[in-house]
């Protein structure tokens, strides 16, 4: 399963870069279809309805307010409720007039959906996609992204950064336009609860940043380390409005445990998930020398070598790891003490060194290689920590949009008014500066090198 929802995560983050919907004042915005990647590859999901919901491929199925269960038999979704059971085809619609699905999402657990939720065969495994307005879209959106309890001032830039996100990666000609991860931005359905959130989505509704007529594709990240980046380091596609420069909101906000941080290896014995890594990543290399690939026939003994090249930005886009190792031969079973080297690129090092960020240096002590690095995340675009950081100093959403996306500018599109705006109401859960926004994984590695910062210092202004 873990193989072919890899494979689908990977195929929705390659056409989230092919195409990009031109913008205009006269296209409407507000639907948007999220496949929910985050499910896996099911062949059976549990859907409770809780509302008012008819399928409208077969209407003579009258819904309940109970628990029904889709399953994959025979090359064909079918509908049971326990008692009853109906036959759907490759693909139907749970279709909203009023209320909730809650269903039990692999990764997520329990989660309450709005909109109408379709229902299709992909492949060998059943895959949902909500369709639902954009401005309730980010009501799931932006209190995953960012703590609920953050100052509103950052929630509000949250919710254009994730807006203009989502309007500029739609695909009109694919059956969904985002996933509900971090591949696209995280999509926990509706909860009434985060008021906050809730409010700084209304507060900025149908807001996005847009550059030279376009709107911008406004990546962010947990942290930066102190030191944005530039796309074309991360994602190939270089989007003028995303420049290498200090971030001294970052670093300085006291609440941000990513600002700095170390790693250190030994180099002999080599630490057991390290070794376990390089294992993995030496085998072809092993058999095409004529040696085992059975993990007990590989032994590693110690880094000889760890080193790293850094970019413009400071972060790294290369570099290897060599080991020395006793390995199997294959064809007279004897153990021979050779050397295997292992690359280091920009799209695994992360993954191979275990490190937040790839802003980072790498020092040799003498018996241990100490990686120091700051940051979690890419480092392209808005940095969450340092817009909560901005925030707590009087800086209005505005101004921290201009920081970090410099040479966009505002824009209202045409976005209808969402059917599940809800009243504002009191939040139990009330702004401050020391709770911490989920981390976010970035969509590939970050790559930074010192260079100009390029970037503005804004004027503090007072909070709304």
């Amino acid at each position: 399963m873990r193989r072919i929802l890899a494979i689908f995560v990977s195929f929705l983050v390659a056409l989230n870069f092919v195409w990009v919907r031109p913008v205009s004042a006269q296209v409407d915005y507000s639907k948007i279809r999220v496949a929910l990647a985050s499910m896996g590859a099911p062949d059976t999901v549990t859907v409770i309805v809780q509302g008012d919901y008819r399928i409208p491929e077969r209407s003579s199925i009258d819904l309940e307010q109970k628990e029904y269960t889709i399953k994959l038999a025979g090359g064909s979704l079918v509908l049971t409720d326990g008692g009853q059971t109906w036959p759907l085809g490759s693909r139907f619609t749970f279709e909203r007039n009023d209320g909730n699905l809650r269903i039990h999402n692999n990764s997520y657990g329990w989660i309450n959906y709005l909109g109408d939720m379709e229902v299709r065969i992909e492949g060998n495994c059943i895959r949902l996609v909500n369709h639902i307005h954009l401005e309730t879209y980010l009501y799931g959106v932006v209190p995953s992204e960012m703590s609920n309890s953050w100052p509103l001032e950052a929630l509000r830039a949250q919710s254009v950064a994730a807006r203009s996100y989502a309007v500029s990666t739609m695909h009109p000609n694919s059956y969904y336009d985002l996933v509900d991860t971090q591949s696209s931005q995280v999509y926990l359905g509706y909860n009434p609860s985060k008021a906050n959130a809730i409010r700084a989505v209304n507060d900025t509704a149908g807001e996005v940043l847009k550059y030279n007529g376009s709107v911008a594709q406004t990546f962010f990240a947990s942290s930066n380390g102190g030191r944005t980046e530039t796309s074309r380091n991360i994602f190939l596609e270089d989007l003028p409005y995303t420049v290498i420069g200090d971030d001294p909101y970052d670093v300085d906000n006291p609440d941000n445990p990513y600002a700095s941080w170390t790693v250190a290896y030994p180099k002999s014995p080599v630490e057991a998930s390290l070794s376990n890594r390089l294992t993995e990543r030496i085998k072809s290399s092993l058999a095409a020398r004529g040696y085992s690939v059975a993990n007990p026939d590989i032994r590693i003994k110690s880094i000889k070598e760890l080193s790293v090249h850094l970019n413009d930005g400071g972060r790294v886009d290369g570099g290897r790891i060599i080991v020395v190792l006793d390995a199997k031969r294959t064809t007279n079973g004897q153990f021979e003490t050779i050397e295997e080297a292992v690359a280091l690129t920009k799209s695994n090092a992360r993954s191979i060194l275990n490190v937040k960020s790839l802003l980072l240096t790498v020092e040799d002590t003498g018996n241990s290689y100490l990686i120091r690095g700051g940051g979690n995340g890419h480092g392209v675009g808005m940095s969450q920590y340092g817009a909560q950081y901005m925030a707590f100093l009087g800086f209005g959403y505005k101004k921290i949009l201009d920081f970090y996306y410099p040479g966009t500018s505002l824009s209202r599109l045409n976005v209808s008014p969402s059917p599940d705006t809800p009243p504002e109401e009191d939040d139990d859960d009330e702004p401050s500066q020391t709770r911490k926004p989920f981390p976010r994984p970035d969509q590939s590695s970050p790559t930074e090198k010192p260079g100009t910062t390029g970037k503005p210092t804004p004027t503090p202004e007072p909070t709304k």
